[in-house]
């Protein structure tokens, strides 16, 4: 395993209260492949990770996620939801309705400190890559929506964190060394 796939080994088996529950739920989706009205769309190279998002939305939203499972050489994990009533569902909880794009973060769900170190985890779960630091140290962060970039860059100045960002396959990486 990579160390990136040990260290989300290790952020799944972490418990939390719902308020956290939810706030990582919304770090997941924020970041995953597609998050809008007509399709949300998780996929991941880890199981744990997948069973995870799974358990959040079914204890968020009680709807049930089946997991799917592809890939040639590397597995592949994904969860996509197309049903207008499942989406609206989940979009409306995180305050975003059909009228209003998702270029914003909800401060509402990651106004507490706990809540916002467990949106943060999602965002990593979601999206995220670590070298090994006994080699380089570098944290990534793959941005599929880049209208939420200020947002999400403001969160992380909040903590001290100050990422990058750099163009990749034309998509926005965020990144630390």
């Amino acid at each position: 395993m990579s160390f990136t796939a040990d260290l989300k080994e290790e952020l799944c088996g972490q418990k939390q209260s719902f308020c956290c529950n939810n706030a990582e739920c919304y770090g997941m989706l924020l970041f995953s492949r597609n998050f809008g009205f007509d399709k949300i769309n998780f996929q991941t190279a880890s199981q744990t990770v997948a069973h995870r998002f799974a358990s959040r939305i079914k204890k968020n939203f009680d709807i049930y996620s089946n997991i799917q499972c592809g890939g040639k050489k590397v597995a592949n994990f994904r969860i996509c939801f197309n049903e207008a009533e499942k989406t609206e569902k989940i979009l409306n909880h995180f305050g975003y309705n059909s009228s209003n794009e998702i270029n914003f973060i909800n401060r509402e769900i990651v106004k507490k400190e706990c809540c916002v170190h467990s949106f943060l985890r999602g965002v990593f779960l979601a999206a995220g890559q670590v070298s090994d630091p006994e080699k380089d140290y570098r944290l990534e962060i793959a941005l599929k929506n880049p209208a939420i970039q200020n947002d999400f860059l403001e969160i992380c100045n909040q903590l001290g964190f100050e990422f990058k960002a750099s163009n990749r396959s034309g998509a926005v990486v965020l990144y630390i060394k």
